[in-house]
């Protein structure tokens, strides 16, 4: 390139500086001439100009009005008046250019006072971290977290559990051998039963739970979680750690099973709580409850306890909840006040989840149970309305003790014992 073209160049690039700068000049003129003349004319036709014309042409301005000197104290007097040690506030807030101490209001002491205060806090307890030490504790914080929120899942997964079960509740029966004229002893039955919505979705959202914080590793115990899944159930093994499954077990642990006797007017004649028996493993319970045998092949059962308190006829095979035994000794006049029974399922604060009453019926079956003294009505020990003759049989036919035998039959010797029996 000789030196004609660098000459030309050069002129060309100081010709496109000169007109840019013009523009850049004149512009600003042009918009000065076009608010002079939209100003006039708003004036011609009798319009002042107000705030919108002077924030469009106008120069934005501002006022600052001090506090009041009576509102306003040094910050040595607002840490006096509050009582608080120096926080290390920069000097160019707390005095003036001659040295003379700035006065603010108590609400703008504070603030600094809390933020500089912080800062030192934060410097104080901010050690100097070295490289391996540093890495170190990252993981041992993102453990702490992991442990914190493992450590917040049971309480969402046991009150996911409560509030769906439902009761049944036997006929009272008493043991004729122990009427006295004071008082009589009553004993009732209370079934536990899960609903199967709960049984099939509820061992899902607990395995949804604890995924992802089973990892296996030292200080994890083993927890297996039952689901239903596809018309089947299917286990799962989970490391966990053990304050976890500790927290589980002292949630379900805490569960109550409270029952009443009311009579027509729902006052409470009687009552009675006991624990429901619960612990960790009721998780795989809801899913499958426990086998519940009422009728066992060594017992024989009277009318009454074929049914449920309400009359109903119990289905005493193929149960599967839980079974409550209660027993209440009362007054004949409380006895005879007997209408209705109340259940309720209590969780571990003693808040009913669930609650089931029932109003009995005066038609059952003679309700008492053989004894070793008295009678049934109808003749020293007859059983009364309700036994059929297969009840008063024990195994094999034989007939129970104090059950009188019909006429004309006669007790067959009892077999002899198969070898290795006692």
């Amino acid at each position: 390139m000789n030196d004609k073209q660098r000459l030309i160049i050069l002129l060309c690039a100081v010709a496109l500086i000169g007109v840019l700068t013009l523009v850049i000049v004149t512009n600003p003129l042009a918009q000065d001439e076009y608010m002079d003349e939209e100003m006039m004319m708003m004036e011609q036709e009798g319009m002042m100009p107000g705030v919108g014309i002077a924030g469009r042409g106008g120069v934005l301005t501002w006022e600052e009005h001090p506090m009041p000197e009576e509102l306003t104290m040094p910050y040595s007097e607002w840490l006096a008046q509050e009582g608080r040690s120096r926080a290390p506030i920069p000097e160019w807030y707390v005095l003036q250019e001659d040295g003379t101490p700035k006065k603010y209001t108590p609400a703008q002491w504070y603030q600094l006072h809390t933020i500089y205060e912080g800062v030192e806090a934060a410097a104080r307890e901010r050690p100097t971290e070295g490289a391996v030490g540093g890495k170190l504790l990252d993981e041992v914080q993102t453990q702490l977290v992991v442990q914190r929120q493992e450590s917040e899942l049971p309480r969402p997964i046991y009150e996911a559990g409560l509030g769906d079960f439902y009761f049944q509740v036997t006929y009272p029966t008493y043991n004729i051998g122990e009427v006295t004229q004071d008082a009589v002893t009553i004993s009732l039955d209370v079934i536990m039963r899960v609903k199967e919505s709960l049984s099939r979705s509820y061992g899902e959202f607990v395995r949804k739970k604890l995924a992802p914080y089973s990892n296996p590793g030292p200080n994890r115990a083993d927890f297996y979680v039952v689901t239903y899944q596809r018309s089947y159930w299917r286990p799962y093994h989970f490391k966990l750690l053990p304050s976890t499954i500790a927290e589980l077990n002292r949630l379900w642990g805490g569960n109550t099973i409270n029952l009443e006797l009311l009579d027509r007017a729902d006052e409470v004649i009687a009552s009675s709580a006991q624990s429901a028996g619960h612990s960790a493993e009721t998780i795989n319970h809801i899913a499958y409850p426990p086998e519940i045998d009422l009728n066992p092949s060594h017992q024989y059962r009277t009318g009454a306890q074929l049914i449920d308190f309400a009359g109903n006829k119990l289905q005493l095979h193929n149960i599967h909840g839980w079974r409550y035994s209660f027993r209440f000794t009362i007054s004949l006049q409380q006895l005879a006040r007997l209408h209705k029974v109340r259940v309720q399922f209590l969780d571990t604060e003693q808040e009913v989840r669930s609650e089931n009453v029932f109003v009995g019926t005066g038609k059952a079956p003679f309700a008492g149970l053989l004894g070793g003294a008295g009678g049934a009505p109808g003749g020293p020990g007859a059983p009364g309305e309700g036994f059929e003759e297969e009840e008063m049989m024990g195994p094999g036919g034989a007939p129970l003790p104090g059950v009188p035998l019909p006429p004309g039959q006669q007790v067959a010797p009892a077999p002899p014992p198969m070898p290795g029996m006692i």
